[in-house]
């Protein structure tokens, strides 16, 4: 992990392989807390880890209940 020190409103340019530039910026630093924004093609998915984490879990619920429903199918 890269950890970087930024002072309010500098940014960070982020380019990946295929040309997409992704550009992070400190907003605002309070105590323990950051607001950052962050700008990115809308092509790109970008998500809080808990939202990430939960989204994840609902797709392997929803892939073990499709294979269930198969299975129950096949029989």
């Amino acid at each position: 992990m890269l950890v970087l020190k930024r002072k309010r409103e500098q940014r960070i340019r982020i380019a990946c392989p295929d040309g997409t530039v992704i550009w992070v910026q400190l907003m605002t630093a309070h105590g323990g807390n950051a607001r950052i924004g962050i700008e990115a093609p809308k092509s790109v998915e970008i998500y809080r880890e808990e939202v990430y984490d939960a989204l994840q879990q609902r797709y392997e619920q929803h892939q073990q209940e499709q294979a269930l429903s198969q299975t129950t199918e096949v029989e």
